[in-house]
């Protein structure tokens, strides 16, 4: 099989020309998501192994030429997404998978290793490896010294010559090397081919690319980078909250004609973490209660307090892991309890890899709107604007877990991710109308205040 020029779309047709230009022997197809770049990876990888075939009449062999390797930093990802996309654009016919092995069979003369580069064994192999070709999809999940690994395979030498090598690469817009070594200054004999999902005529490009502008709306950089295919101005794209964002919303006023009232708590779960309570008014936090090494009952307890001094409806309780037994106990009190577990799958499992995903996200949302009111914290500031979200394999947004995060900042974020809670707790909480009465004598003294001000 090959994929003749006429199915490709421009961008794809560009970098297929790019390589097998003699003079080049580095492409990154980078750019916007949608843009058919997998779909390319692995029918330039196919087609690349064909060519070898053919350039030294090779026959079929009882070990077959391992000639290339196809991958992702982590091989779980590439054989739920990259490794589907082979099975379904390569006929069944012309290859044979070991899976043990992870190796692909062509014509049982050549073979393509595959993998991910977290596979110890794999990065082992390395070390000896030959190959005429790499070919890496979402090479933005790489670190430099990993493509120096895969790049110093890039020897194959076969019936006494040197095989050309050439590197595919693949990726979205994102803040890391790709973007020095690729665009900023390019290395010798590469070249930077921007895709795109307005170019890519196998998808529907309409709907595709309006769910992303829907779905990034609060973020016009990143609508420039997945829909446009920008790599400029991304420099903490990967953030889900901006500081700017958290900073606007420090003792901001809320008014609303309705009363929200919840009492939040995260339980530390090892260490040095901390258990926090926040009581909320609508999307304000209103009083918080930190604290670390306490029992469950005591957290319990301290929950109870609150809920009684804030009038408040509902009391929600992150209930994994140690913090189901704050849960039980306020149970046992007949206390309204909103156990909530972000593992759990989303509401729009399309969009989100779990609960957590959509409770940042969202909160990420509010934020740019203008929504939330948050106390005057340092520690509050700093951790709701330092956590990083990803896309999972089957392309939902994903958010670091907090064993990452601990160990990138220290800490895991516990103030932050109370304050997710609350905002996403909400919208199950009991509302009450305000009083008019309250409403228009704040309103009054607020008029007032800028009169005099004015």
């Amino acid at each position: 099989m090959r994929m003749e020029k006429t199915k490709l779309s421009v961008r794809q047709t560009i970098a297929w020309d790019a390589l097998h230009d003699d003079t080049i022997e580095d492409v990154m197809y980078g750019g916007a998501k949608g843009g058919g770049k997998s779909v390319f990876l692995v029918t330039w990888a196919y087609s690349r192994a064909k060519e070898i075939i053919s350039q030294f009449n090779l026959k079929p062999m009882k070990y077959p030429i391992p000639v290339g390797f196809l991958g992702r930093k982590r091989g779980v990802d590439f054989g739920d997404t990259t490794l589907e996309t082979w099975k379904k654009m390569v006929p069944q016919d012309l290859y044979r998978i070991r899976d043990q092995d992870k190796e692909i069979i062509i014509d049982e003369t050549v073979k393509i290793c595959f993998g991910g580069l977290d596979d110890e064994k794999n990065v082992k192999k390395f070390n000896s490896a030959e190959f005429a070709f790499i070919g890496i999809d979402q090479a933005e999940e790489l670190l430099r010294d990993d493509l120096a690994l895969l790049k110093g395979t890039l020897r194959l030498i076969i019936q006494g010559k040197a095989v050309t090598p050439k590197v595919l690469l693949t990726a979205n817009p994102a803040p890391c090397f790709l973007k020095d070594d690729y665009i900023l200054t390019p290395i010798a004999k590469s070249r930077f081919i921007r895709a795109l999902p307005a170019d890519n005529p196998f998808i529907d490009r309409v709907a595709y690319i309006a769910r992303l502008r829907e779905a990034f709306k609060h973020r016009p950089e990143l609508v420039r980078a997945y829909v446009e295919g920008s790599w400029d101005d991304i420099e903490g794209s990967d953030l889900i909250i901006q500081y700017s964002w958290v900073l606007n919303a420090v003792n901001r006023n809320i008014i609303r004609n309705s009363d929200k009232r919840l009492i939040v708590c995260d339980v530390g779960r090892f260490g040095d973490d901390e258990t926090v309570i926040y009581a909320f008014e609508n999307e304000k936090v209103v009083d918080a209660v930190t604290y670390v090494h306490r029992s469950t009952m005591e957290t319990a307890g301290h929950c109870v307090a609150m809920k009684k001094k804030h009038d408040s409806d509902m009391i929600v309780i992150d209930s994994v892991g140690v913090g189901g037994g704050v849960v039980d106990r306020l149970v046992e009190l007949k206390e309204n309890v909103f156990p909530l577990n972000s593992g759990e799958k989303s509401d729009l499992p399309e969009k989100y890899l779990n609960i957590r995903a959509q409770m940042w996200w969202e909160a990420g949302q509010m934020f740019y709107s203008g929504v939330p009111s948050i106390p005057d914290d340092p520690i509050l500031k700093g951790q709701l604007s330092s956590v990083k979200y990803k896309f999972a394999s089957g392309g939902q947004i994903q958010i670091e877990s907090r064993e990452d995060i601990k160990k990138r900042l220290g800490n895991s974020g516990d103030r932050a991710v109370t304050v997710v809670m609350g905002l996403y707790a909400l919208k199950f909480c009991k509302e009450h109308e305000v009083k008019s009465d309250w409403r228009t004598s704040y309103k009054s003294r607020q008029r007032q205040g800028s009169a005099m001000a004015a």
